[in-house]
């Protein structure tokens, strides 16, 4: 099969979902993700003993190397820690509640989705794999006392979803505000880097397999009415936030 003779009923695939998606409550807000699989659509993870892995590896254990302090905490991700990032002469707190929905829905999606590929790929984690790698974890963990590492080592690898969301949020800002798309995306990368830093991922993870679900779903999200008519209120809002109207 070719790429295009693949890629045409993905695509539609794709339209399918986003159009079926708060049909149901359990099928994400946005885009479909009971039933949409991002591993159609993402990149194959680095085989387990090739080249591409161990180059991965290499690069985990040489950015944790560069540490500057003997742990790198990194919190879980939030569109508002992420906006404040930005260094904007604004306050993402102060936007509306509709505004800050679209992100938190979106947000959604792409953890679920992220999370549903990670399971069905369940690639080994860098800690996993070698016991080289140190793992920095985070800072809070859920109220359950689930979130450390013995949790995070059974869950997949690929994609990263703190990742993915980074870069989520980033393809709706910078379709908000494509004047700052170079520094909105500088920041994305910025925060993918933080789990490859502290050992709980590999740059496929966070670069490669993230940026290219966020991508896709924000692709499918784009052709839901309510996601468009959420983005448009959310933009006008802070293109006036940021005194850009």
């Amino acid at each position: 099969m070719t790429i295009r003779s693949f890629l045409i009923p993905a695509l539609m695939l794709l339209v399918a979902l986003a159009g079926s998606a708060r049909a149901d409550g359990n099928r994400g807000n946005y885009v479909d993700t009971e039933h949409l699989d991002l591993v159609m659509f993402i990149p194959p993870a680095p085989a387990q003993g090739s080249r591409a892995e161990a180059d991965d590896l290499a690069t985990v254990l040489r950015e944790q190397s560069g540490r500057k302090t003997p742990e790198m905490i990194y919190e879980r991700f939030s569109f508002l820690r992420y906006a404040k990032g930005l260094g904007w002469r604004w306050n993402p707190e102060s936007l509306s509640a509709s505004s800050r929905a679209l992100f938190d829905r979106f947000n959604d999606d792409v953890a679920s989705a992220a999370a549903k590929a990670k399971r069905k790929i369940n690639r080994p984690r860098p800690f996993v794999l070698s016991s080289d790698v140190e793992w920095a974890g985070r800072s809070k963990v859920g109220a359950t006392g689930k979130g450390g590492k013995q949790d995070e080592a059974i869950i997949g690898s690929y994609p990263s979803g703190h990742s993915a969301k980074a870069y989520a949020a980033a393809f709706v800002l910078a379709a908000m505000i494509p004047e700052k798309a170079q520094e909105i995306f500088a920041r994305a990368d910025t925060v993918a880097w933080e789990p490859v830093i502290g050992g709980s991922h590999f740059p496929s993870d966070s670069t490669t397999g993230a940026r290219t679900a966020a991508s896709v779903l924000f692709y499918a999200a784009q052709l839901n009415p309510a996601f468009r008519a959420d983005f448009d209120r959310a933009r006008s809002e802070i293109r006036a936030a940021l005194q850009l109207e």
